[in-house]
């Protein structure tokens, strides 16, 4: 009798740690859809960063190219560039610090968003992980925008001196 209700204790206990196991994994077609709904916005945020490098590979070349002819003519002997052309490159030249100054306020959004958003996937939050995704991408585009108008100044001072 002693062995009977012994075993039938354990068996009992066995089958309550086992419920409680089986209790904790997730819904695996809800981390399906979670999964499908990341890859979608990290595909986003990828195309988004090579965009973003070759905004910038544009612009320093730009950067460069201005930067040369100026030099170049302040080197000369006989400076080819009048006063009025220097002051329209110098009023853009404001111009594109200031374009440059309202972009600093972007910069390290990024990181925090994301690092914020590793709890969200640890406790699988599933909604407010898509959502940070989305936030991230809301502020690649932002630097997009601000990078190119930082282009098309660069562009038209390039033009100018060309």
């Amino acid at each position: 009798m002693k062995k009977i209700i012994s075993v039938l204790c354990a068996i009992a206990i066995l089958c309550s740690m086992s419920v409680t196991a089986f209790a904790a994994v997730p819904d695996k077609e809800a981390r399906a859809a979670f999964k499908e709904s990341v890859a979608i916005e990290k595909q986003k945020l990828i195309e988004n960063r090579a965009q973003l490098k070759a905004l910038a590979e544009e612009k320093k070349a730009l950067s460069t190219a201005y930067k040369a002819i100026l030099k170049a003519d302040k080197n000369a002997e006989t400076p080819t560039i009048s006063a009025e052309t220097h002051q329209q490159i110098k009023d853009l030249l404001e111009e594109l610090k200031a374009a440059r100054a309202s972009g600093e306020d972007t910069k390290g959004k990024i990181k925090e968003i994301l690092t914020a958003n590793k709890e969200n996937i640890k406790n699988m939050d599933y909604e407010a992980a898509v959502t940070a995704f989305k936030n991230v991408a809301a502020v690649q585009n932002e630097r997009l925008e601000k990078k190119t108008s930082i282009i098309k100044i660069l562009k038209q001072i390039n033009d100018i001196l060309s």
